[in-house]
């Protein structure tokens, strides 16, 4: 039996080993990069041997230390020669190519490990800041996180159980499309490598990469130089497959295929057998020559895909422990359900992996954005104790989903009619749901995404115009007489064009899909926009001839009077058939303590049951609004807004109501 200090010393001398052998690996991979006495079969299996492993948990348990310094100063001086021997390609896309893998660390001794975050030394603040203005999130901490990072096993005890009990064999095959657009490049392989590593390799039909004309030099040739050295097998191609979609058949692009291998689906006596054509996963790069945005991007991806199901992902992710095969299987279950992953946040500062609730779904405001928000009482009742079990949700995000690719298709794929980015994912999901299929968020797969503050990318015209344009295409065709709410919160989206959208009412007509009011009464009663509602537009005071206006404000804060201006916005409120007073998701309220004369105050409307704080009741004939709680009057004076004594004849108390209909 070890002795306490005895054990101690084997840690420390296991721990040194394990640091050591790291540290040779990493320098044998990038003299492998670099080196061109190397013979190309030997290195590429090396390569993938290295840079392909995958990285257990455990391995968490022997990191070296971090470290700054960059794992390949004992070669920065090698003879440019050597690079471009390597690889067959011009002197400038070896200088990249070198330059880039001298930052890229591949093994676990590196910041970041078990999806903490890292610090960028002081001495790299100043370029830190300048480059973060690349990508709109810290490339310096990116590049300083192995590629290959270990990351911890989020997954409740529900879902580990439940996973471990999965029948995956003879589950369709899965190709996963990732679009991209000058992405940083530390963040795009890792993503690649993320999918490999955690992916069961029979699972896995491709992986494609749609690069959407990136300006940036590293996302062509040193790209393709990367890649092509990397898998044992290469070939490439350029044509139109004839599988492609009309549509996409007459986008000029070049197609690059590359096959990688992911070794841990092998067994250490089959590593250097014939079997190991059978556990590669073919990727296939495509360089779109003109920029086309996510939509038609994606479509191009989903055109050339061979797998019965197409998962999307964005380029900034790490996938975890167990995430595809639950997202497979439900699809599987039924060809007609859309499932999305939970999506953790990768802080885009320190690059720390943050879990996200298991409890939150995806809704939509009037301004047709996309919200999280909390699962209400009746979807968790539904779901039971059971925290595998995933949850119906009215919308998804629409960077990271899968779905049937024939469903996909028969639905009506995306609208061609879109621009760039933005909208779609509502587009999709109301579209799902009402023709007839369903939309889950599995909670037993999880995706890290770099969430950003704002895009980095520009849009032609203008981002209003781009997101307006795509809204207002989603409205015209899904949201039927409810399309009023988002041009009264939106009123610069009526001067936006739309474009043609007779072929997509044709699609929903030959569909036989469900009415938009199905959709609020059915899938999403919780919805900002009431299924039933009386008034829609400004609230004017008869006496002042002013609105009553949110200013702005937010929760628990007082709206005010102003002139009405007629464009909507901040004086667009809807006199739902409940009672209540709303601008998107916010209601008018008595507030916490109420006094005579006190202002009425601005609260987050109740989801489930109705708050008695939030009622109003409106008298057509007389013109007054009476807080049903108090019974007070809502009173307009100068700027305020208040409850006060109802007075006969107060002519501060006279409201009239834009659109009003006593049955609507």
């Amino acid at each position: 039996m070890l002795s306490v200090g005895g054990g101690r010393s084997a840690v420390c001398r296991a721990v040194i080993a394990t640091s050591i052998v790291w540290l040779l690996i990493d320098v044998v991979i990038l003299f492998y990069y670099l080196d061109p006495s190397s013979t190309s079969q030997q290195d590429d299996n090396r390569i993938l041997t290295r840079g392909q492993r995958r990285i257990d948990g455990a391995d968490a348990l022997h990191l070296a230390a971090p470290r700054h310094e960059s794992n390949v100063d004992a070669i920065r001086n090698k003879p440019e020669k050597a690079v471009e021997q390597v690889f067959p390609v011009d002197k400038e896309t070896a200088n990249q190519l070198r330059k880039l893998m001298e930052t890229q660390a591949f093994g676990p001794g590196y910041y970041g490990q078990g999806g903490t975050g890292v610090t960028v030394p002081e001495d790299k603040k100043d370029i830190k800041e300048k480059r973060f203005l690349e990508n709109q999130f810290n490339v310096v901490a990116s590049e300083m996180i192995s590629i290959n990072r270990t990351l911890p096993d989020y997954r409740s005890e529900a879902c580990r159980t439940t996973g471990n009990s999965l029948k995956t064999e003879g589950l369709p095959t899965t190709s996963i499309i990732i679009v991209f657009h000058n992405e940083a490049w530390t963040t795009l392989l890792r993503t690649l490598h993320s999918v490999i590593n955690r992916s069961p390799r029979h699972l896995l039909e491709e992986i494609i990469l749609v690069d959407d004309k990136s300006d940036r030099d590293y996302l062509v040739k040193p790209l393709d130089a990367y890649i092509k050295k990397f898998p044992p097998t290469i070939f490439s191609r350029c044509h139109f497959p004839m599988h492609l979609t009309a549509s996409t058949r007459n986008l000029p692009f070049e197609i690059v295929e590359h096959e990688y291998l992911d070794p841990s689906s092998l067994g250490a006596a089959a590593a250097g057998s014939s079997t190991v054509s059978s556990f590669r996963v073919p990727v296939h790069l495509v360089h779109l020559e003109d920029r086309s945005g996510l939509i038609r991007a994606r479509l191009t991806g989903s055109g050339m895909a061979k797998g019965k199901i197409l998962l999307f992902l964005d380029a900034h992710v790490e996938v975890t422990d167990g995430w595809l095969e639950p997202l497979v299987t439900r699809v599987a279950e039924d060809r007609k359900r859309v499932v999305a992953p939970i999506i953790d946040v990768i802080s885009d500062d320190t690059f720390e992996y943050v879990t996200a609730s298991e409890t939150t779904w995806g809704g939509f405001n009037w301004h047709l954005n996309f919200r999280w928000y909390a699962v209400p009482k009746r979807e968790l009742n539904r779901r039971g104790a059971d925290r595998s079990m995933p949850i119906q949700t009215p919308t998804i995000a629409g960077g990271l989903f899968a779905i049937d690719k024939q469903f996909f298709y028969d639905i009506g794929s995306y609208d061609e009619g879109m621009q760039v980015w933005g909208g779609e994912n509502l587009e999709i999901s109301f579209r799902v749901w009402m023709c007839g299929g369903s939309l889950e968020i599995h909670p037993c797969s999880r995706v890290g995404h770099v969430f950003r503050k704002q895009t980095p990318y520009t849009f032609p015209g203008g981002t209003a115009k781009v997101i307006h344009h795509n809204a207002a295409r989603t409205a015209e065709v899904w949201m039927d007489e409810y399309k009023a709410f988002f041009y009264k919160m939106v009123p610069a989206a009526r001067n936006v064009e739309a474009g043609d959208v007779t072929e997509r009412k044709k699609l929903r007509e030959t569909l036989q899909c469900k009415s938009f009011k199905w959709y609020l009464e059915n899938i999403y009663p919780e919805a900002p926009l009431p299924a039933d509602f009386k008034s829609l537009g400004a609230i004017v005071n008869r006496f002042t001839e002013k609105c009553i206006d949110t200013n702005g404000k937010k929760d628990g804060q007082s709206p005010g009077l102003q002139g009405c201006h007629g464009s909507g916005g901040n004086q667009a409120w809807s006199l739902t058939g409940k009672g209540e007073i709303r601008s998107d998701d916010l209601c008018l309220s008595s507030g916490h303590v109420y006094q005579i004369g006190s202002e009425l105050k601005l609260e987050r409307c109740s989801v489930s049951k109705i708050n008695i704080k939030h009622v109003f009741e409106f008298d057509e004939t007389v013109g007054s609004l009476v807080h049903k709680k108090t019974g007070k009057c809502v009173t307009g004076a100068d700027q305020r807004v208040t409850l006060d004594e109802c007075g006969v004849g107060r002519k501060d108390q006279l409201w009239q109501l834009e659109g009003y209909q006593n049955s609507h």
